[in-house]
């Protein structure tokens, strides 16, 4: 069985991504998932993209677009360029309306109605760091809304074992403040707690109790950034940790340096 990695660090952006890459032929990007939507435009060159159970080759002018939370990888089947799109839940919101329980084909082949959005992701790229949020959702919103009107929509594919790791990943995220154990979360579902922890294991890369503290010290940092005086053992506390040496101990393991340093930097 494949394993397939989560990549928690992107569904922790609150800002839209877009970057130009270049990708050497040959090159890899393993099989992967996350809760933004992920578009691609092939600038040059050629890649092959496998998305759920569908493997296409993009090229030129192609679009490829990835629903969040399916399982994606990416091979470069000779070196490209592309500009990559990284949408979080502000910046998809309007669109994802539209979209209903429907998505986008993975490959968007009509390359002369393709061509005429580059301008726009060109000025959004070129422009990004002197534009407000409203403007960037703008542009987002203009792109994104050719593309639904242009090209025929279909259902979502589900995935049954990513459709209840989303659930236990956003109970986690609504209860970090509270005690969280692999017993008591399998038990709030109503599954094994062995089954649970292959399925966390599996996607996530790491066992449930460090995945409940990282979100925790995640948490933890956003909350400091809003508050002039930090009490550092309170804050711990409020947020979910019942033992100072355990906060200690993943803080020093996440950030390498501890607490009262980061907080300073955080600032």
């Amino acid at each position: 069985m494949q394993n397939i990695s989560y990549e928690g660090f992107n569904d922790r952006r609150t800002e839209l991504y877009i970057q130009t890459q270049h990708m050497e032929k040959a090159h890899k990007v393993s099989l992967h998932f996350h809760r933004c939507y992920e578009m691609i435009y092939v600038i040059d060159g050629e890649m092959i993209c496998t998305c759920g159970k569908e493997s296409v080759t993009a090229r030129e002018g192609n679009f490829v677009f990835v629903q969040k939370y399916y399982s994606h990888s990416y091979e470069a089947k000779e070196t490209y360029n592309k500009y990559v799109f990284l949408f979080p839940p502000n910046f998809y919101a309007d669109f994802e309306k539209t979209l209903g329980s429907n998505t986008l084909p993975v490959l968007l082949d009509d390359r002369k109605f393709n061509r005429t959005l580059l301008p726009s992701i060109k000025k959004l790229h070129e422009n990004f760091s002197s534009m407000s949020t409203l403007i960037k959702k703008g542009y987002v919103d203009v792109i994104m809304g050719e593309l639904i009107a242009h090209y025929p929509l279909i259902p979502v594919e589900k995935n049954n074992n990513i459709d209840l790791l989303v659930k236990i990943l956003d109970y986690i995220d609504e209860n970090y403040d509270k005690p969280l154990s692999l017993d008591s979360i399998s038990a709030a579902f109503g599954y094994n707690k062995y089954y649970f922890s292959k399925l966390f294991n599996r996607y996530i890369g790491e066992n449930m109790s460090s995945y409940i503290n990282l979100v925790r010290l995640q948490q933890m940092m956003k909350k400091a950034k809003r508050k002039s005086d930090v009490n550092i053992t309170e804050l711990a506390y409020e947020c979910g940790f019942d033992s100072l040496s355990t906060f200690y101990r993943y803080f020093k393991k996440v950030y390498g340096i501890n607490p009262t340093e980061a907080l300073k930097e955080n600032k």
